[in-house]
């Protein structure tokens, strides 16, 4: 996939689906983006992710970095409540 994306690092979790009006939706993330950083921890793979965004609590702000189309670009999400 990160060859298909012509990605250089190979590290990250690809973001398949935002679902609308979800944090990252408001922030502005979009399906295919790469995110490598989560409030500074670096993300190796999707396995990866999930600590930094659970440890977060509502209204808590994620600083989100991706790469878009190889361009890196940060992100501001807030973490609400999961919905059902």
């Amino acid at each position: 996939m990160a060859q298909n994306l012509k990605l250089q690092d190979k590290s990250g979790a690809l973001i398949a689906q935002v679902e609308k009006e979800s944090p990252g939706d408001k922030a502005g993330l979009l399906a295919s983006d790469l995110v490598v950083e989560v409030n500074g921890n670096k993300i190796k793979d999707t396995f990866h992710i999930v600590q930094p965004i659970s440890s977060l609590a509502v209204r808590e702000k994620a600083i989100v970095k991706v790469l878009r189309d190889s361009q890196p670009m940060t992100f501001r999400a807030i973490i609400t409540e999961k919905r059902d």
